[in-house]
């Protein structure tokens, strides 16, 4: 029976995610080219992954809100500002289009690791890939013949605002037609009681 499918991230405030929706709509509107297909995600869901944890029985769930718990309270809060854009592996075919920190990416590194080691010493699987702050705005399914490095660097100093960092969350994604639905099962305060 397959199990819950969960990660954990971190959100923005309302003002920077709606911010940052509008620097992926100006993206949005010069990729607008035939061929490329370019699912983007909806201003609602932005948010910053720190851990996926992928299938996960729904009995373990206790035991990774304890782990969130223990490393959120371990860090202190921080501020972020959102600002410039870019896309893995890179700009000229990319398959993920992103917007970056100008500021705070020392202090969401560190939380990411502090929450990677303490799932880890939880039991849970360690993460494959090295995190890389970045909040994914589009995933290009298809390139076509979009100017994706030019449309990176109109948007590159547009800044969707600055916010504090003080929760994270662990999610549950139920993939749907119509785009994932994410329900926050347990939020962790950064420099709370663990």
């Amino acid at each position: 029976m397959p199990g819950l499918r969960l990660f954990i991230a971190v959100d923005f405030s309302d003002e920077v995610a709606a911010a940052a929706a509008e620097v992926a709509r100006q993206m949005r509107r010069t990729l607008d080219v035939p061929g490329a297909r370019i699912t983007w995600v909806k201003s609602g869901n932005l948010h910053m992954t720190m851990k996926f944890l992928g299938d996960t029985a729904e009995e373990l769930v206790p035991e990774a809100t304890r782990a969130i718990d223990v490393a959120a309270a371990r860090h202190a809060p921080f501020n972020v500002r959102v600002r410039g854009a870019g896309g893995f592996p890179d700009t000229r075919r990319p398959r993920v289009l992103w917007l970056a920190l100008a500021e705070g990416a020392a202090g969401m590194a560190a939380l990411a690791a502090g929450v990677e080691a303490s799932l880890t010493a939880a039991g849970f699987a360690p993460e494959a890939r090295a995190f890389s702050p970045h909040l994914t705005v589009a995933r290009v399914k298809a390139a076509g013949r979009a100017d994706y490095a030019g449309a990176c660097a109109r948007v590159n100093e547009r800044d969707a605002g600055s916010c504090t960092i003080d929760r994270v969350t662990l999610y549950r994604s139920e993939l749907r037609p119509d785009g994932p639905v994410y329900t926050s099962l347990h939020e962790s305060r950064i420099g709370g009681r663990a």
